[in-house]
């Protein structure tokens, strides 16, 4: 008579590790909080505010993570630029967790018609000109405007070539418009690296209400690369006469502040986004 045995498994489970969750906010005073995420605290506070009910989430299950540590791990990825896996260990998070980032940054581009606003009421138009015009005496100036290539990683696919710059990394162009304080009133960023500055202006809204004149008499101050128009102003490529040497001056010292803009964004986060 054969013996028949009986064979019993266990299974044990693999123990569950978390990765303890540094609160950063607290653990660092104001100048090594700038330091590392490029924002104030109180700034940094006053965003979270704004977002905050966008990166909840319904329950506590799986120690979820709290909308301040998203919003840290998000600006020290743009203070950095480094790989997700070193922002993930930075704040305590799982690589997959870190991917969060892309939430938040969703959260934050959804503020831009709180913080974005091109002048439209004439008494918002005047003293904008009234603004340029302090700078260096140019009339009618409402705006100063430029475009400046921000890195993406390549979309694939057969077109992926066109957002390759000649650095020879991926890009978009960006264009945007700035007012005499250097605060952004309007952008457009959706085109490849390889459009000109003045194909994106060409075809964006902004142009075609400077078309019809909804701005009155005012205008935008542009570089070479740009057409002479009732509308946009770029400085003269052979200037002879004092006064078109003049007129050179006033353009370029009234345009600054868009270079300037350009020159805060990329000493404040990575240079190697842009």
């Amino acid at each position: 008579m054969k013996a028949t045995v009986k064979m019993t498994y266990v299974v044990i489970r693999r123990p569950r590790w978390l990765k303890e969750r540094n609160e950063h906010f607290y653990n660092y005073d104001e100048k090594d909080f700038m330091i590392r995420f490029r924002l104030s605290k109180a700034a940094t506070y006053n965003l979270l505010l704004k977002i905050e009910n966008q990166l909840e989430f319904m329950s506590e299950r799986n120690q979820s993570i709290s909308p301040i540590n998203q919003l840290l791990t998000t600006l020290r990825f743009y203070a950095t630029n480094n790989t997700q896996l070193a922002t993930g260990d930075f704040s305590g998070f799982s690589v997959s967790t870190a991917h969060r980032i892309h939430r938040v940054s969703a959260a934050i581009a959804s503020l831009h018609q709180e913080y974005v606003k091109f002048p439209t009421k004439r008494q918002e138009i005047q003293q904008e000109q009234s603004n340029f015009y302090q700078i260096a005496k140019f009339p009618r100036a409402i705006g100063a405007m430029d475009c400046t290539h921000v890195r993406i990683t390549s979309p694939g696919g057969d077109q992926a070539e066109i957002f390759r710059n000649r650095k020879g990394y991926f890009c978009i162009n960006v264009q945007t418009i700035c007012n005499a304080n250097m605060e952004i009133t309007d952008i457009v960023a959706r085109w490849p690296r390889s459009c000109h500055d003045s194909t994106i202006f060409n075809n964006c809204y902004r142009k075609a209400i400077f078309y019809v004149r909804h701005n009155g008499d005012a205008l935008l101050l542009v570089d070479y690369g740009y057409a002479s128009t009732s509308y946009t102003m770029p400085p003269l490529e052979n200037p002879k006469t004092p006064l078109e040497h003049l007129y050179n001056e006033s353009q370029i010292r009234s345009r600054n502040p868009i270079e300037r803009s350009y020159g805060i964004w990329k000493r404040r986060y990575t240079s190697e986004l842009f």
